[in-house]
């Protein structure tokens, strides 16, 4: 018991520094938890690896929520709350933006949590359903994301960006010399050419007020998490969709939703997402999280009673993880009024390099540098970045042939 409540410590403390520090990924942990899984098991059970790498996996979804909206920085679940998150900032209500989010996160592990057991019932159908098509489907979702933009500059553009990183996917993912490829290509993509962008053009950060009003509704509220639980679980399904596509899909659904309404909806996809991969790993025998596929080598295909205590291990922390993000969004948001971003960003971008260079060689830097600049593209040419996420989608396409 004592062991299982360090490791749950252990769990929020480091999902807090992942979620705070952009560049620096959970996946980033497991590959590391993975390799010294022989040690750590004549310490600990299983049962207690599975609590380390499901805490901070779920108090990561909480935290990284502060550096997207603060410094600009997000990774692939929370691209899509950008830019109005960024709108909020410079009016100088950053803490909302973070509130809001933290709402939605909340709100959908608790839903998520408490729909198990349909999801235990309709994953498997829908997983054997779904597969033959696939490929089909992921195809039919990457042209959609593009042809959105109907504007003949954002349509070339959105047909570069989604391109150029289907294949650097394809070239990356099978590159048997590379060790962990993911780890540089989505710390490009998503997060080093953030950080340049931000030491290019950002200024000192607005004032911020501490206090937020919330007034999204209590109707908006519930769609939101409704159409949040249905993304996230469905994207834990299926190869080759984020949290990013999850969300495109309930806008579209949801038609008519506010701005407050959509950060509560992108907050929630991301965590519920990761909540419900504990489903696939009980119901089908894998998982579309990397930390929690690496959870899922070590700790084997959960049982019933295995998996309601996990389920009940993930709204313990995700109470825990909605505390600290509020508690340490304010003290964020005050320590970034009073540092220059460029070295902020700069410190972060140079850890970000050092790590990849550690796990990945060179070989892993040049990709960095690659995925790096394409991330760029995206950003300067003003296409989607979500439309990044080609570098996983093109790769499961081409796989199916």
């Amino acid at each position: 018991m004592l062991s299982s409540i360090l490791a749950l410590v252990a769990g929020i403390i480091t999902g807090t520094f992942t979620g705070l520090t952009p560049g620096v990924h959970i996946n980033l942990v497991a590959s590391i938890v993975a390799g010294s899984a022989a040690l750590l098991n004549r310490h600990l059970s299983t049962f207690d690896i599975g609590v380390f790498l499901l805490s901070m996996s779920i108090t990561h979804t909480f935290l990284d929520n502060i550096p997207a909206v603060f410094m600009g920085v997000a990774e692939g679940g929370e691209l899509l709350s950008l830019l109005p998150s960024q709108r909020m900032v410079l009016r100088g209500e950053g803490m909302k933006a973070v509130t809001l989010l933290t709402i939605g996160s909340i709100g959908c592990l608790l839903l998520g949590i408490a729909m198990v057991p349909a999801f235990l019932q309709w994953f498997p159908w829908l997983y054997t359903t779904t597969k033959p098509w696939t490929w089909l489907l992921l195809l039919l979702i990457l042209v959609w994301m593009v042809v959105r933009d109907r504007e003949p500059n954002k349509l070339f553009w959105s047909s570069i960006v989604v391109l150029s990183a289907g294949t650097l996917g394809l070239l990356v993912l099978r590159c048997v010399r590379l060790e962990d490829p993911l780890l540089p290509m989505l710390s490009g993509l998503f997060g080093a050419s953030a950080l340049i962008h931000a030491l290019i053009t950002s200024t000192q950060l607005p004032a911020q007020t501490p206090a937020c009003e919330i007034s999204v509704s209590k109707t908006q509220a519930f769609k939101s998490f409704v159409f949040g639980t249905l993304a996230g679980g469905i994207i834990s399904l299926l190869p080759g969709l984020g949290p990013a596509q999850g969300a495109i899909a309930a806008r579209t659904l949801l038609r008519k939703i506010d701005e407050e309404a959509f950060l509560v909806l992108t907050g929630g996809i991301n965590t519920v997402n990761m909540a419900l991969s504990l489903v696939t790993m009980s119901t089908l025998g894998f998982s579309r999280n990397g930390s929690l596929e690496v959870m899922l080598s070590i700790v084997k295909r959960p049982d019933a009673l295995m998996l309601a205590k996990y389920a009940g291990l993930t709204l313990v922390v995700g109470g825990i993880a909605t505390i600290l993000t509020l508690k340490l969004g304010c003290k964020v948001s005050w320590l970034l009024e009073r540092i220059d971003y460029r070295k902020t960003s700069t410190a972060v971008l140079c850890l970000v390099a050092l790590l990849v260079l550690l796990r990945s060689g060179w070989i892993g830097l040049a990709v960095l540098i690659v995925s790096t600049a394409t991330g760029l593209v995206a950003i300067l040419s003003g296409a989607p970045r979500h439309h990044l996420m080609a570098c996983i989608m093109v790769p499961v396409i081409w796989s199916t042939f």
